[in-house]
């Protein structure tokens, strides 16, 4: 008998797109659709994906994969040139890669995006069909993990009609306002690790209608990171929610390139205003928890020091600030989130909060979440409500964006030297204590500096139906929060 789930979107995922990845219901689909060399696991480990073996050198730095026989969903054989020519287009200088950054480890990515040395310069090639050569700047303990994600999957170049696709399912049908179809890949090649036959994507705007229709049971999952369950209803479905640690962290990012808050003492002033314990105390029950910096405390064994100004030390660096930028008061700020309930709520708090300690007057804009992630690309806001969920179990995925004040995924617009130069020592580092110090130090940096601001780290919190709640259905929640609906297969 065919197994088929229904589960909720929020909104339209973005792209399906895996190179132009960088939203949390995109990266859902897309982690439905392809597989990368290497998959995920429930408890982070590395199970082979599309390599079958993989061979490292003695100095860490050229990795060799041998690609199993598989396919793309049409019947055509998946490549070591597919690989090839996916990661390396998304180190030309005029792709819209939100995460070309996280291929910088390879030999000349970095300038291959700059325009500083050609495509065929860098560290990716095919030696035939089968097996792709990746050499590395230096050694990196974290990339086979890495490429699990997204960007590192393959993407079908070729002219096609349908969309193409090489994991566990396929795009069967889309409409645009609130409908996908997904059916299982008949030529994935762990098709026996793929249990579901069928799921099926509803656009659901709305909490409350999203809860409704799982307690009518015509959704199968409801909450994180799909749509979040609503505020009102968590004390009466308290027997049924389930909770997953993931590396996730609500923040508050400035706008660096706007005059105002290019200074530090400005953007201090307003992170420092904020009681982030009321704010923790507001939300409950939801699973939250205080930070002393943006990178989550799964990720970390040391703690960064967060030195926040009093009330009144707020005031005066508010005045010190203006004074310097030569004005008398911010004027309008506008405080810009993703359309939903949370949000809102914590939009409310924090707006209150900086009116009662500072007097100011901070304008709310909701936008659905297409608009707001353009908005954040596009830095068209004054300071950014959003949250960031790690894309690999390492610090770096969190600090990393920040390093480059021009990479479209750095919102902020913010360069440090000093936190670059911490970054740096970290790469080349290769005791492992010394390592994380100094990522410890780059944090500590964006403490000091607030560029932005983290609020809280948060758990994914949600229900589900027996269907998926069955070890047989496959599906798992990643460390990394990414939903997951068939079993993984051939641990490296």
């Amino acid at each position: 008998m065919a197994t088929r789930v229904s589960i909720p979107f929020s909104d339209h995922p973005s792209t399906f797109d895996p190179r132009k990845s960088g939203d949390i219901l995109s990266c859902t689909a897309q982690f439905m659709l392809y597989e990368g060399l290497t998959s995920l696991t429930p408890t982070n480990d590395i199970a082979l994906g599309v390599a079958k073996k993989i061979d490292c050198s003695e100095d860490g730095k050229i990795y060799t994969f041998h690609l199993r026989d598989c396919s793309w969903s049409n019947g055509a054989p998946v490549t070591a040139n597919d690989f090839e020519r996916s990661w390396k287009s998304q180190l030309s200088p005029t792709f819209p890669a939100l995460y070309a950054h996280h291929f910088f480890s390879i030999v000349n990515a970095k300038k291959a995006k700059t325009g500083e040395c050609s495509l065929d310069e860098v560290g990716i090639q095919a030696i035939d069909e089968t097996t792709l050569k990746v050499t590395l700047n230096r050694p990196t303990p974290f990339f086979l993990k890495l490429i699990a994600f997204c960007p590192f999957f393959p993407y079908y170049l070729e002219e096609s009609d349908t969309l193409v696709t090489n994991g566990p399912f396929c795009l069967t049908e889309e409409k645009l306002c609130d409908q996908l179809i997904f059916h299982a890949n008949p030529h994935y090649w762990n098709r026996e690790g793929v249990t579901i036959d069928q799921i099926d994507v509803a656009i659901v705007k709305d909490e409350m209608t999203a809860l409704n229709l799982f307690e009518q049971g015509q959704l199968d999952y409801v909450g994180d990171p799909l749509i979040r369950l609503p505020l009102p209803a968590l004390d009466s479905l308290s027997d049924h929610l389930k909770k997953t640690s993931i590396a996730a962290t609500a923040r508050c990012l400035f706008n660096t390139t706007h005059p105002l808050f290019s200074n530090e003492k400005v953007r201090l002033a307003l992170a420092g205003t904020i009681d982030y314990e009321a704010l923790v105390n507001y939300l409950k029950p939801l699973p939250v928890t205080l930070s002393k910096g943006i990178v989550p405390d799964i990720l970390k064994t040391l703690s960064c020091q967060r030195n926040l100004p009093t009330f009144d030390e707020c005031q005066v660096l508010l005045s010190e600030g203006l004074a310097e930028l030569r004005i008398d008061q911010l004027g309008d700020i506008t405080l810009t989130y993703a359309t939903n309930e949370l949000n809102q709520s914590v939009a409310q708090v924090l707006q209150n909060q900086w009116r009662t300690h500072l007097g100011l007057k901070v304008k709310l804009k909701a936008l659905e979440f297409s608009s707001y992630l353009q908005a954040a690309k596009s830095r068209d806001f004054d300071i950014l409500l959003g949250k960031w969920i790690s894309v690999f179990g390492d610090p770096m995925s969190v600090l990393e964006p920040f390093k480059i004040g021009s990479d479209v995924i750095n919102f902020c617009g913010w360069e440090s030297e000093t936190f670059k130069k911490a970054l740096e020592q970290s790469t080349n580092e290769l005791d492992p204590i010394k390592r994380l110090s100094h990522l410890n130090q780059a944090e500590q940096t964006i403490n000091d500096e607030a560029p932005l601001f983290p609020l809280f780290h948060f758990d994914y919190l949600y229900t589900l139906s027996d269907t998926l709640s069955k070890p047989s259905s496959g599906f798992f929640i990643s460390p990394i929060g990414s939903l997951h609906f068939h079993a993984p297969k051939g641990e490296q």
